[in-house]
């Protein structure tokens, strides 16, 4: 870690509050409150963390019931101005990612990093839309050698008693409501904190896009955030904002709204700078919301509220004259709807179209012994063949009716490449008894092709029938330095119509029959091969 003198902390501390903020003190904590009280005038915008109904001893008897307590002390040299020999109090859960710190009587919340990223993100948005609201120092996180760190890519969020209702101000809430909308921010009593007389707004509506077990994968999220941003649902008489903003008057909408015109691509396409796991979604999506938020604001700029008509039906009356938005009919799971680009979905949206038109034809294939170049080949478990002929090769993360479609290249039940099909192409036109000898193939292949000994399959898809969309869609995810120069994906996936022949590792002749007959039910042209090349 880098021997940073004071001086430079409070430097790149203050490049976030003003260029012009100094705070010469020499322990941290002096440091945290004495920037903290500076960034609070500065008026830039930072989230908090808050316990809602609890006082700071409330929350300290909650955090030593309910948490395990380790006590340190920094290590860094006092005498070079730094922090050495300040009591710290860490409060954890045993396998939780987040914990809180004490520090001379002051309660810090250290969020997860994810959460920390995503929270930095929204500040920076909300600055750029010109909405000013109070920054709270950030703290540093506790290394191996528990030293205090302050890191501006580390957020840690000073806890705060309750300093006022904001139902006594509700008008506080307007000049953020327009970027309330953009983020889908919860409005209600409990996730807006009052302090120095503004609104601290707690609950960060892209959080739950943030949300990955521990291998990878998307949790569904808590709610979608689409392009579609429902303004009207924040005034319905049911919602929990709507007695928060029933009084919001036409003249105030129209500049609240107005405020995103503030923020450019350039402003929202900031995600990659971090570690947001899911900003290829989020940042395209914002650029949407963003331009139907403006496209709102233009119609009730242009359209008079009727005599005695509320927020709420005037809202719904606006909604009616907006241009409808493309909606999506591919049945794709929820973590697809949520974390794919609007380009995605629309790729996918097409292949689903021909998966339609395909699914009613029927193909003749002229199939032969051969692997022709250009062709697609899957690879699965026997047992998965049944539905494939039923429904075709589509990914794993589609559900289609209540058969579960196998997506990966094994037989998994979800697919690597998200919303997609994966496959091998054959490069070159070659007999099967030579496709399938292994030292042929790379060597990432040769883990997928039928062996002695084990009950996969192979689908071999015929290129004439993958034209239009699919073709134009496939997409090559090889990776030439692994030796993998054949893997492609398919979006969404293919009919079973597409499949020309299925080849077969010596399995027994009852195996073979019944394979037959479920050709046969389906009214498919389809031969089937032994992998050294002999028609069955």
């Amino acid at each position: 870690m880098p021997n940073l003198n004071i001086s430079q902390l409070v430097s790149k501390f203050s490049s976030g509050v003003t260029k012009t903020s100094t705070v010469p003190v020499a322990n941290t904590a002096k440091v945290i409150a004495n920037w903290s009280a500076t960034s609070s005038k500065a008026g830039s915008s930072v989230q908090f963390s808050t316990k809602r109904g609890r006082n700071f001893i409330d929350q300290i008897l909650h955090l030593n019931n309910n948490y395990k307590k380790e006590s340190m002390f920094s290590n860094m040299n006092k005498t070079e101005l730094s922090m050495k020999g300040v009591p710290i109090e860490k409060f954890s859960k045993p396998g939780g990612s987040s914990c809180w710190y004490k520090i001379d009587d002051k309660l810090y919340y250290s969020p997860p990093h994810a959460d920390s990223q995503i929270h930095k993100y929204v500040d920076e948005i909300y600055k750029a839309a010109g909405v000013q609201e109070h920054n709270i120092t950030t703290l540093g996180r506790i290394g191996k050698s528990k030293i205090v760190m302050f890191q501006p890519d580390s957020h840690g969020y000073r806890f705060i008693e309750s300093a006022g209702n904001i139902s006594d101000n509700p008008k506080l809430l307007y000049d953020g409501f327009g970027v309330d909308c953009l983020l889908g921010n919860t409005i209600n009593q409990k996730s807006i904190l009052i302090a120095n007389g503004k609104p601290i707004r707690v609950n960060n509506g892209l959080i739950p896009y943030e949300m990955y077990n521990s291998d990878g994968r998307l949790i569904t999220p808590q709610k979608m955030l689409t392009e579609f941003v429902d303004i009207a649902e924040y005034f319905n008489p049911n919602s929990p904002s709507f007695h928060l903003l029933k009084n919001m008057h036409r003249e105030d909408l129209i500049p609240a709204l107005g405020r995103v015109r503030r923020l450019k691509d350039t402003d929202i396409l900031k995600g990659h700078t971090g570690d947001l796991c899911n900003y290829p979604m989020i940042e395209e999506t914002l650029i949407q919301r963003r331009n139907y938020i403006l496209e709102t604001m233009n119609k009730i700029a242009k359209t008079p509220r009727n005599i005695g008509e509320d927020n709420y039906t005037y809202l719904k009356r606006i909604e009616t004259l907006m241009p409808k938005l493309k909606t999506y009919t591919a049945p794709i799971n929820d973590t697809l709807k949520c974390s794919l680009t609007k380009a995605e979905k629309e790729i996918i949206e097409r292949n689903w179209e021909e998966y339609k038109r395909l699914k009613k034809l029927n193909i003749s294939h002229n199939a032969t012994d051969e692997m022709v170049n250009g062709s697609y080949i899957h690879n699965l478990p026997l047992d998965n063949l049944d539905s494939v002929l039923k429904t075709g090769l589509v990914s794993g993360q589609v559900e289609l009716g209540k058969t579960k479609i196998m997506g990966s290249s094994v037989g998994g039940d979800w697919s690597s490449t998200q919303g997609m099909l994966d496959t091998f192409k054959v490069c070159k036109t070659e007999k099967i008894k030579d496709y399938f000898v292994l030292k042929n193939r790379s060597g990432y292949e040769q883990g997928f092709l039928p062996k002695s000994g084990n009950n996969n399959i192979t689908i071999v898809l015929n290129p004439k029938t993958l034209k239009g969309p699919i073709e134009q869609s496939i997409r090559y995810h090889g990776n030439l330095a692994n030796n993998n120069p054949t893997h492609y994906t398919i979006p969404f996936g293919v009919a079973p119509q597409t499949i020309e022949k299925i080849i077969v590792n010596n399995i027994p002749r009852e195996k073979i029959s019944k394979i037959k007959t479920l050709i046969k039910y389906q009214n498919l042209d389809i031969k089937l091969y032994n992998i050294d090349g002999t028609l069955l």
